[in-house]
């Protein structure tokens, strides 16, 4: 399922697509993560890929995930994004990130001493679960951070998953400062459990937190219909976004 399939097939990723383009931000997406790693060589600004998304991990099953790379109009990559299935055997989120915390964080924090602590809504999470990362937008002159995007571009992330894998539930780990700039509020993660996360940095030993932020299947379908700004009225295309992935 192409970002071009999917364009013809959802009003809502339509819209939010066209928007985009309008911004600067012509979107592609895929499945293979060998050619995402690829693309990915020459930007070293934007940090190695993490854990869950390496060739490696994703394999051979590209149906479990897909990735989103935004290009400016020159053909510069200025945005990043990735999502996966994952298997929870039969267990609450809380249970499966206990043992397999370490698989969510980069090797740049000490997985020694990482501590998982979980929150109500973690252990509640069961079911078809997706763990959104690799979110990054460029800075500077020539990239797109500060310009109001991370709505459009995470709401995009959650249409194509809903209608890819009809989830529960959808989640991501996100560090202290970050989440306290509102980022999951503009990510539209409309829960949050502080203090999930603590490890050190491997390079001076520094206490980093982060916390869980996560999203259910209603919540999705509720942000569907709700309007970006002026230019973006999407209540008609949720209605259909919802008549296909009932």
């Amino acid at each position: 399922m192409t970002i071009q399939n999917l364009t013809v097939s959802s009003p809502v990723v339509f819209t939010l697509t066209e928007y985009l383009h309008s911004m600067g931000v012509i979107i592609e997406s895929g499945s293979d993560f060998v050619a995402y790693e690829n693309a990915l060589k020459d930007q070293p600004e934007r940090g190695p890929i993490g854990p869950r998304f390496t060739p490696e991990a994703i394999n051979s099953r590209r149906d479990r995930a897909f990735w989103i790379i935004g290009r400016s109009p020159g053909g510069e990559i200025i945005h990043t994004q990735a999502i996966r299935t994952i298997d929870l055997d039969g267990q609450s989120l809380a249970c499966h990130l206990d043992y397999k915390i370490g698989d969510y964080i980069s090797d740049v924090f000490d997985h020694d001493q990482l501590r998982y602590n979980p929150g109500p809504g973690a252990k509640s999470i069961n079911g078809t679960v997706c763990y959104a990362g690799e979110f990054w937008m460029k800075g500077g002159d020539k990239g797109i951070r500060g310009k109001n995007l991370t709505t459009p571009l995470f709401r995009l992330t959650m249409a194509m998953s809903l209608l890819k894998w009809s989830p529960d539930y959808i989640f991501a780990v996100i560090r202290t400062e970050t989440i306290c700039k509102g980022l999951a509020a503009r990510a539209n993660f409309l829960h949050t459990e502080p203090g999930s996360i603590h490890s050190p940095l491997v390079e001076d030993g520094t206490e980093i937190e982060g916390w869980i932020a996560w999203v259910s299947k209603e919540d999705i379908e509720h942000l569907m219909k709700l309007t970006l700004n002026s230019r973006l009225q999407l209540p008609g295309a949720a209605k259909e976004l919802k008549r296909k992935v009932a």
